[in-house]
Order: C-alpha cells, then sequence, then structure tokens
C-alpha cells in the first residue's frame, strides 16, 4: 500500500524497503501557521529495521529518534529516548518470557514475580514489595495483600464471575448476577441496594438505588442510548439523536430545548448550536487538529481564536479572542518546557511573561522559573532586551516512587512530606517547622490528623463501611456527626460540644436527588427553607424564613428574571437581565421601580469573555485581567486601587494586595496551607481532614475548629475553649444571609475563599460572583457534548448549586459523589500509574497470555475513568461473541464460538471473565447441543436458558464435545436457515477457486514476514476459511465507495455486507502511526456504499499470538462502535 485518503480527501504516502517494511510515512501537508494557514509543511516519519524485521530506530515528525534493542529472542530490552535527552529504560525478562524487572529513565528498579502458571505472585518498586498475589484453583485472584500488608478477598460463582469483595474491616461488597454475567443487584458495605435490569443486548435499561428511585433507558437497534428517564419526572426525558454513523447530533432535555452537532467527514465536531439557536464553529486542519474555534459564528458578537501545532501536534501557539499571542516550546518527549505571553492590554510594569519548566527524566518537574517583566518602560537588560522584573524559582524534588518530598515555592517557603508503604502521606511540614502527622485505617482512610502548634491536637476521623465519613471528633471533643438516607445522600449533620447542641442540618430530596428542604438550627430553634426545580433539575425557587424568590431561566440556563416575594406574597422585587450571544450579561433592570436611582446595573466585557466593568448607582468597577486571563486589579470609579492579585504557573493565587495589606499564599498541593505577609511573616495557617479544611490558626486569633453543612460550606469557627468565634448562613448561590462573631476565616461558601471587599470567591481557576449565580471569566474546560448543562461559559454549578459544587472554578461535580471518590480516584491512579511501565512492557514485547497486571491495570483504569465520570455509565457494551455472530451472515458454529469467546478473553482486558454471548430462542434443536447447553447453563430448562442467553468459559475449549457439533445445529438454534448445500462462489474468490484447505505458507511463522506479504497469506487463507463464500471486492462489479477507497477485501454476494481485512504486528515501533491508520480505517468503513446504499462494514483484525491483550488494539472496538463499524480481534493464526 503506497497511500490512503482519508474522508476529507487527504493523501498519506507511505515507502517500503525491499522487504516491503514501512520505512517512510509522508503526512498530508498542513499550514505552519495560526489558523492552518502559513506555508505548508509536509511531515514525515522513518525507521530502520534489523535482519529479522526488529524496528531499531523511530523517527517522529520533529526528527527526533528513539532506538530499540533487542534480545536473542526478540524482545525489546532497551530503549533510549531521542538525543539530547538519551534516556533509557530496561527490561529484564524470565526463561518463560515475563518480564521480571522494570528500571525506568530514572534507574529505578520495579521487580515481577511469577509462579508456575506466569501468573504474577508479587510487585515490588525500589525493595518495597508493593502487592502480593494469590490464586484460587481456576486462577482467580483469591487473595490481594497490599503494601502494609493488608487483605482483600475475592469470591466468585461458577463462572469465575466476581459475586462478592471482601476488603478489610468488613467492607463487604456483594454482587448478583444474571445468566449474561451482567450485575443485577449489589449491596454495598453499609446494606444499601442498587438494581439493575437489562436487555437482551446486555444494555442497561433501568436501574434502581436504595430508596427505590428507578431511572431508565432506551436505546436504538445501534446500541445509541436515546432516553434517560429519571424518577421524578419519567414523562420528560432527556433525548439523544444519532446520524448514520452513529455520531451525536442533538440533545434535547425534558423542557424541549435542544442542542445540536455537526461534523465533518472525519467525524470532527465542526459545529455546536445551543438552544438559544447560537453556534460555535470549528475548523480543523489536515491532521484533524482544530485550528480555529470561532464563537457567535454569524451574530454582531461573532469572534475567534487561532492555534498552531508543531509537526508532532503539540500546541505551540494561541492567538486568543483579544489577539494575544502565547507560545509553547517542547522537549523530544513532548513535554511542555517553556510558554511564552504577550503584553496584557494594559501593562502593569511587572507582567509574567515566561514560564520555563525543567524535568526528571521520568517527567517530574523539577525546576519552574516564572518571568516577570517591565513591558511599560521596556528597560533595556543585560543584553539590550526589555529586562525582567525578577525571576521566582519553584524547586521540587522526588522520591523514588515519584512522589513529591520537597517542594519550594517562590517566596523560599519549603514544604516536605513523607508517605507510608500505600502511597499515603504521612508527615508535613510546614516552612515554620510545624508538623502534621496523618494516619490511616486498612482501606486507606484518613482517620487522624494531629496538629502542631497553640491549639493543636489529635482529630479523629470514622466512616461506615461505604467509605461515607460518619464522625468527626476535635481535640476539644466537639463533635460532627453524619447520616445518610437509603440511597447515601446526606440526611442529618449534628454538631455537639458534650450534650449541647451547636448546629444542625436536616435535608430532604425529590427522586432526582434534588435537595427539597433544609432545616438548619444554629442552636436558637430551627429555621426551614425549602427549594423547587424545573423538569431539567434547574433552581427555579428558594423559600428562605424570610423571604422566597423565584427565578426564570432561558432555555441555555441563563437567569433572565429572579423575583423576591414577602412571606405573604407581595413582590417586593423583580429584577430582569439581558444577556448578548456569548451569553455575557449586559445589564440588570429593576422592573418593580425602574425609576429608582441605582436601580440599573451595566456590564463590559473583553472579546475574550472576561468581565472587565461593572456600573451601578454611578459607581464604576474596572476589572483587569492578564494575557492568561486571570483577574489582575479591581479599582472602584476606574481609578480607587481596590484589589491586586498575582498567580504562579499553575494558576493558584500566590498574593493578594488590598485595603488590609498584603496576602502571600503558600499552597499544599492546590489547597492553601499558609498565609503571610510581605515581610514573609506567618498569619495563618490551615490544616486539612479527608478532603476539607480542619482548622485555622491565627497569629492573633489563635486556633478554630471548622463547621459545614452538606456543602462543604463553612457555618461555624469553633475555638478550642468550646466557644463559637463566628457563624455563617448563606443563601442557595453563596451570598451571606447572616454572619454573627468575627474571625480572620476567609473561607465560606462550598469551601471557597470568599474577599469581602469584592463579594466575590476565589475558585481557583476563576472567581464566581454569587449575587449573580456566575463566574466572571468563560470556563477553561469546554465541556462535554452529552451534557448541555456542561457547555455553558459562566453558570454556576449547572444552575443547581444545591446539589453540585465547582472545587476549581472549571467542573461542576455532586457533592456528595465528590466526598466519596476524591480519594478513591486518588488510589486509582497511583495504582495505574504503578503497573503502567511493566503493562507497556509486555505489550510492546508481545506477551502470549493476558498477565495478570494487564487484566489488573485494565480493570483499574475502567473502575478510575468510571470514577471520574462520578457515575456508573450502566450501558452494557456489546458483548464480543454477538458481534462476532453478527457480522457473519451465516452464524458461527458452537466450536467456532468458544473458540472466538476464548480468544477474545485474552483481549478483554481487565475483565479477565468469561464473555456472554447471546443465543436467542430456537424453534427447534438437535439434541446433542441442547444437551450439551443445558449442562452449560445448569439446571435451567433450555428454552428459558436460550432465551436468557448462554455463558460459554474458555476452559469449554477443551471439551470434545464442542468440536462434534454441527454448524446446522446452530442454525436451528438460532432459528436460522444454514447454506450448507450451494458451492463456494467463484467470483473472484481465490481461496474457493484453489480448492485448498490450508496453504503451506503458513506453516511458516507468518509474522516473520514483511507486512504486504503477510497480508496477502493470511486473505488467502481466511478466502478458503472463514471467507469462503464472499467475493472478493477487485472484481464485484456492483461496489462502489468514495474516490481513492481500498479499505474492503470481502463482499457477501445479495446483502450490503463488507468486510476489511487488516494484519497489525502489535511489537512494532510504530504502532501509534498504525492504530493511526486503523482509525481512519474505520472512519472510511462508516463511509463505504453498496449499490449507492450505506453498506454494513466491518473491520477484521488479525494480530500476532499475544497481541490481541494490548489495551491500545482493544480500544479500537470501542471506536468502532462509536461510528457503528464492529471491529472482530483475532490472533492469527
Amino acid at each position: 500500500r503506497t497511500a490512503a485518503t482519508d474522508p476529507r480527501g487527504h493523501v498519506t504516502t507511505y515507502e517500503h524497503d525491499r522487504l516491503d517494511r514501512l520505512v517512510l510515512t509522508r503526512l498530508p501537508p498542513v499550514g505552519t501557521g495560526l489558523g492552518g494557514g502559513g506555508p505548508p509543511a509536509q511531515y514525515t516519519t522513518s525507521a530502520t529495521y534489523d535482519l529479522v524485521g526488529n524496528r531499531l530506530t523511530f523517527t517522529d515528525e520533529r526528527g527526533h529518534t528513539t532506538t530499540t534493542v533487542y534480545d536473542p529472542h526478540d524482545r525489546p530490552v532497551l530503549q533510549i529516548d531521542p538525543a539530547p535527552l538519551g534516556y533509557e529504560t530496561r527490561t529484564v525478562y524470565d526463561a518463560q518470557g515475563n518480564v521480571v524487572a522494570q528500571i525506568d529513565r530514572r534507574g529505578i528498579e520495579q521487580r515481577f514475580s511469577f509462579d508456575h502458571n506466569n501468573r504474577r505472585t508479587a510487585q515490588s518498586r525500589a525493595g518495597l514489595i508493593l502487592e502480593r498475589l494469590e490464586y484460587d484453583e481456576a486462577g482467580n485472584v483469591e487473595f490481594r495483600t497490599d503494601a502494609r500488608g493488608h487483605v482483600t478477598s475475592y469470591q466468585y460463582d461458577q463462572r469465575n464471575l466476581v459475586v462478592a469483595e471482601n476488603r478489610p474491616l468488613a467492607a463487604i461488597t456483594q454482587y448478583r448476577r444474571d445468566a449474561m454475567g451482567d450485575v443485577v443487584y449489589e449491596r454495598d458495605p453499609e446494606g444499601r441496594e442498587t438494581t439493575r435490569g437489562y436487555d437482551l443486548r446486555r444494555r442497561m435499561v433501568r436501574e434502581t438505588n436504595g430508596a427505590g428511585e428507578t431511572t431508565s433507558y432506551a436505546f436504538d437497534l445501534n446500541g445509541n442510548r436515546t432516553h434517560v428517564r429519571r424518577p421524578a419526572h419519567p414523562d420528560a426525558p432527556w433525548v439523544s439523536a444519532y446520524d448514520g454513523a452513529d455520531r451525536l447530533t442533538s440533545i434535547t432535555d425534558p423542557l424541549g430545548h435542544q442542542t445540536t452537532f455537526t461534523y465533518d467527514r472525519a467525524s470532527n465536531l465542526t459545529a455546536r448550536t445551543d438552544a438559544e439557536g447560537r453556534t460555535t464553529a470549528f475548523a480543523f486542519d489536515a491532521l484533524d487538529r482544530r485550528v480555529v474555534h470561532t464563537v457567535a459564528q454569524g451574530t454582531g458578537d461573532e469572534a475567534s481564536q487561532q492555534f498552531r501545532y508543531d509537526p508532532s501536534g503539540n500546541l505551540t501557539g494561541v492567538l486568543d479572542f483579544k489577539g494575544q499571542l502565547s507560545t509553547f516550546e517542547h522537549d523530544p518527549l513532548s513535554r511542555e518546557t517553556r510558554r511564552t505571553f504577550d503584553a496584557p492590554s494594559v501593562p502593569t510594569g511587572d507582567d509574567l511573561t515566561e514560564i520555563a519548566t525543567a524535568y526528571d527524566p521520568n517527567g517530574n518537574a523539577l525546576q519552574v522559573l516564572e518571568r516577570y517583566t517591565d513591558l511599560i518602560t521596556g528597560a533595556p537588560g543585560p543584553t539590550g532586551a526589555p529586562g525582567p522584573t525578577g525571576d521566582l524559582e519553584i524547586l521540587q524534588a522526588f522520591d523514588d516512587f515519584d512522589r513529591l518530598i520537597t517542594r519550594t515555592d517562590a517566596y523560599g517557603e519549603t514544604l516536605t512530606h513523607s508517605y507510608d508503604a500505600s502511597g499515603n502521606r504521612t508527615r508535613l511540614v510546614d516552612p515554620d517547622g510545624l508538623l502534621t502527622r496523618y494516619a490511616y485505617d486498612a482501606l486507606d482512610r484518613l482517620v487522624a490528623v494531629t496538629t502542631s502548634g497553640p491549639g493543636g491536637g489529635v482529630t479523629q476521623y470514622s466512616y461506615g463501611r461505604d467509605s461515607r465519613l460518619e464522625r468527626v471528633v476535635h481535640p476539644n471533643a466537639a463533635e460532627e456527626n453524619t447520616t445518610y438516607d437509603l440511597a447515601g445522600r446526606t440526611q442529618e449533620i449534628r454538631n455537639t460540644l458534650g450534650p449541647a447542641l451547636i448546629s444542625s442540618y436536616a435535608y430532604t430530596y425529590d427522586p432526582n436527588g434534588n435537595r427539597l428542604s433544609q432545616t438548619e438550627d444554629q442552636g436558637a430553634g430551627p429555621e426551614l427553607t425549602t427549594y423547587a426545580y424545573d423538569p431539567a433539575d434547574r433552581l427555579i425557587e428558594v423559600t428562605y424564613p424570610e423571604q422566597r424568590v423565584t427565578y426564570q431561566l432561558d432555555a441555555v440556563g441563563n437567569r433572565v428574571e429572579e423575583s423576591t416575594f414577602d412571606l405573604s406574597g407581595v413582590l417586593t422585587g423583580r429584577l430582569a437581565s439581558t444577556f448578548d450571544e456569548r451569553d455575557r450579561l449586559l445589564r440588570i433592570d429593576d422592573l418593580v421601580d425602574p425609576s429608582a436611582s441605582g436601580q440599573t446595573t451595566t456590564f463590559s466585557w473583553d472579546l475574550n469573555g472576561n468581565q472587565t466593568g461593572r456600573t451601578r448607582g454611578g459607581v464604576a468597577r474596572v476589572q483587569e485581567f492578564d494575557a492568561r486571563d486571570r483577574l489582575r486589579e479591581i479599582r472602584e470609579d476606574s481609578t480607587a486601587l481596590l484589589l491586586t492579585f498575582r498567580y504562579d504557573h499553575r494558576g493558584l493565587r500566590t498574593r493578594k494586595s488590598g485595603p488590609e495589606g498584603v496576602v502571600r499564599y503558600t499552597y499544599d498541593q492546590d489547597s492553601v496551607l499558609l498565609q503571610s505577609d510581605d515581610f514573609g511573616n506567618t498569619v495563618a495557617k490551615y490544616d486539612y481532614g479527608p478532603d476539607r479544611l480542619l482548622s485555622l490558626s491565627h497569629a492573633t486569633e489563635g486556633r478554630g475548629y471548622y463547621l459545614f453543612d452538606a456543602l462543604g460550606s463553612v457555618t461555624a469557627v469553633l475555638q478550642p475553649s468550646g466557644t463559637l468565634q463566628a457563624r455563617y448562613q448563606w443563601n442557595a448561590w453563596g451570598e451571606p444571609r447572616n454572619i454573627t462573631g468575627s474571625s480572620a476565616n476567609p473561607f465560606g461558601f462550598t469551601g471557597h475563599e470568599r474577599d469581602p471587599e469584592s463579594g466575590l470567591y476565589y475558585a481557583r481557576a476563576r472567581y464566581y460572583d454569587p449575587e449573580l449565580g456566575r463566574f466572571l471569566t468563560t470556563d477553561p474546560f469546554e465541556g462535554t457534548t452529552d451534557d448541555p448543562p456542561s457547555l455553558h461559559r459562566y453558570t454556576y454549578a449547572k444552575v443547581n448549586p444545591t446539589v453540585y459544587v465547582d472545587p476549581s472554578g472549571e467542573i461542576a461535580v455532586g457533592v456528595q459523589e465528590q466526598e466519596v471518590l476524591g480519594r478513591k480516584i486518588e488510589g486509582l491512579q497511583r495504582q495505574v500509574d504503578e503497573l503502567e511501565p511493566i503493562t507497556r512492557a509486555q505489550t510492546e514485547s508481545g506477551v502470549r497470555h493476558p498477565t495478570p497486571e494487564l487484566e489488573q491495570r485494565g480493570r483499574l483504569i475502567m473502575e478510575l475513568e468510571q470514577a471520574k465520570r462520578r457515575f456508573a455509565e450502566g450501558e452494557a457494551f456489546f458483548s464480543d461473541v454477538a458481534t462476532f455472530i453478527e457480522e457473519s451472515e451465516e452464524r458461527p458454529g458452537v466450536e467456532q464460538v468458544a473458540r472466538f469467546i476464548a480468544e477474545s478473553e485474552n483481549e478483554s482486558i481487565g475483565r479477565g471473565l468469561a464473555i456472554a454471548t447471546e443465543l436467542l430462542g430456537p424453534e427447534s434443536c438437535a439434541t446433542a447441543s441442547c444437551e450439551l447447553m443445558k449442562g452449560l447453563g445448569g439446571s435451567r430448562d433450555v428454552a428459558e436458558f436460550l432465551e436468557a442467553g448462554v455463558v460459554i468459559s474458555a476452559d469449554l475449549l477443551v471439551a470434545p464435545e464442542l468440536a462434534a457439533l454441527k454448524l446446522d445445529d446452530l442454525g436451528r438454534l438460532r432459528g436460522l436457515q444454514r447454506r450448507d448445500g450451494p458451492a463456494p462462489s467463484t467470483l473472484s474468490n481465490k481461496g474457493a477457486r484453489s480448492g485448498v484447505a490450508r496453504s503451506s505458507t503458513l506453516d511458516a511463522d507468518v509474522w516473520s514476514q514483511d507486512p504486504r506479504t503477510r497480508g496477502r497469506m493470511i486473505q488467502d487463507e481466511l478466502s478458503r476459511t472463514e471467507y469462503r463464500d464472499w467475493q472478493e471486492t477487485d472484481s464485484f462489479p456492483g461496489f462502489e465507495s468514495s474516490r481513492n477507497f481500498e479499505a474492503v477485501d470481502w463482499h457477501l454476494g445479495g446483502s450490503k455486507r463488507v468486510v476489511s481485512l487488516k494484519t497489525l504486528d502489535t511489537r512494532i515501533r510504530t504502532l501509534p502511526r498504525a492504530l493511526d491508520s486503523l482509525r481512519r480505517n474505520i472512519r472510511q468503513l462508516a463511509r463505504v456504499e453498496v449499490d449507492g446504499q450505506p453498506a454494513a462494514g466491518a473491520l477484521d483484525l488479525r494480530v500476532q499470538p499475544g497481541g490481541s491483550g494490548h489495551p491500545d488494539v482493544v480500544a479500537l472496538r470501542e471506536y468502532g462502535r462509536d461510528l457503528g463499524i464492529p471491529v472482530r480481534i483475532k490472533e492469527f493464526p
């Protein structure tokens, strides 16, 4: 193959050596300038090989060459990164080919032990044993012992599916599965039950939580989820529509508001039109990289930003909507090393212009330099260029597990960390030398924090068996006790000191999980607040003890009207808001008394979407932003400086200057640890418990312990003596309703820092205005297409502030989910990272069996992604066998199905379970087949068994009965007519014409051949066997496709079914490029036509023995499924 044309007509060309090995790839020409313009360039990649076909070098698009060295068994043992880095990664194997050691770029060794069945039994790094595994007789992991010696055990059913996970501290999760192996019942360690129902294609169609609230789902014929019916409004579903390539084209919310999506021929999202009809457009270059982003297209508010990339696809330049240019540089491993910024629209004389980063071999950032420059005077430095006003240096060091052990910030403040064997942080020494100690239980949950200094002591945390926080005991014996309902939602929080009640909060919810009421008792009696929502779960009404507030929202969630009533129902205020085509708030008018002075508020914005001004009652506030769109200054009446800010390379606020003086911030990760004055004297220190504040230690006020509501909002600061220093009450959006007492505490709603001078909350990535329920700047996170509320650039918490919080100013998360998932994500990520080096080595070396490392890492990755998405996807994917069966017009025999199951099990990394296949109810069946299947299904009636589905385990492959089954038996079982009689077609079917059952050339190792020869050999063999009744497309006159399309190899006469055969050796160094080619092939298949009609295309991918378990190869199935193209992956021979 010398060329390939993608669906947009862009051509990639290939050159091969005399052995037909790919040595040069020329990518389509692309513009090298911003927005895809500028002089065009054509990038290439190249490779060299040894005499047996191992790839020795690979040179990427930027000319960086990676070298690989192999042992006598052709296994990679040494990888040398491109110059000038030259880092080395080494791999060591045992006699069976198991990877027993991996030495990373820093020279740190990770070792693995295996039993006689080549199953991993232990893993260590830097001499520390991280994990031990024990197996049952069936090869399932029975016991898993972590680095601290804590044991988790697993129980399995007869199909080797997990039915119970027994973690330490009696944290037992139980499962019940249906005949297909899907979990239909789950009981968490606290006894909360979840039930699920599935259709015959293993898609979850309903889920009921412990409170009996059911969410249901519906799907189209291609398996796309089309309807989501939530329990509070089951007759008002979320509806999704898809095009012929199974791409999401619209989402309609329960109120009928529709968001639509448009794609180009390569499936790039080119336009998104919101429910108000405003379009955001995207343009892509020939390599499918986004080069232009246009907002409010076709309106007077239209604006665009442009992007530029290096040959490897790293972002090198962004020209934002204001015309400010940021540039980026990367090293040979594509790590960002330098970032520069244009002058902001209003320079200050001390602006950040450059960030430079230096890394260790493993990619840990060791040094960060922040350069600040006088851009007003341009005072020349030693080189004659504008001189820097100062370089700020951040230094970091890491241990042998790539964990941060010291960090010195730009102010010279140093933090030191220590960890236990499981990676939990056990000690923190702050810049003042004060030590904070952390203790953990057997489930790695934080159970004690010991603070030092005045008023310090031990704070203890207790959890339910489901890891929800239930009890906090402070050093002064004050307690916080939390209970949860059957759905796991916070039911009540009680804060007490001895028998005395400090405060309490009780909550009720609707079936969708929206908060209906809060009963708050701050010691003076209960106060009731109630809430109401529209069918799209947006907050539209709040009734406080003193008034009722209603909100009218437009289709995308902008608050267009806010009305206030007293408790007798009399209207006391009504505000109407106007927005532009970019959802920027332009003005607020008082409709009750429009003539009153100061009742109209107007807003101004820059092109980047930053709120630059607000005028109310004749008083103008001006807000200036830096080149990174961080709020830098706030001035009143355009001249009086109110506040100034500075931020570090991560975008975290490190300095605030205002009427109360200068505050400098030192961070523990992304949380404020210290506040200091401009001379470096510590003013306040903050300690943290599990994912939230614990206490404040102030230089003049002393120690104070924090109390919270269900959202994590600060409700009180309690002194060690038990005296309440301050109480806080917040409205639904975070505005203070009542503050009593006095405290230096700066934290408030949902735990964010509140600036009282401006009334804004600093939410890290952005500032939040609770009066408006909006952020001042656009969201850095673009949102996800399947969640329209997340696409809004300004609204807070999806317009539902009682359910969602925004920890970073970038993405709204459910508050209950945040509490439970915070540590879960951290733990899962750590385990995934620890397994990455060994699984990479195994896949690169072409392992011939599914290793425990691959299975475990795959399982962890799936759990991690599920946790990050914050909800169980619920949609069971099509089984591999169902896809296999559906690809064939003539249903395969039981022997073939069983063999495919066994082989597919290797491909299904992380499942480690037998794969199920659906067998629909029979019209009739042969006795032998029915008896065998009855045996497989246990004692169930045959008809019931076949209707429900059958699970065939890989070990059944050895059963001699399988080989004796006839194809027509299965055909009758499925009610199909088996065509055994007709002779194979002679239309261009080389296998059929040859009359040979198997080519003798396949006795040799087909994978030692060059790719082109290998492909011909495998195609000839499959034409004689699996595709003997199919026509090769080279002489099939009815075949039509797009121009230059060469992807189809077989067509089944009389149907629309076509198959593309591809072969792939997963051990090659150009695997990423090969995978890109396969993805392009899948996209091409989605456009194939037969007789002018869309074809039913499928990709048949054959890989070398052991290659089917490569995670990147397995991921092709999901990619194909998204485009409606089944991908069959099978090892050959």
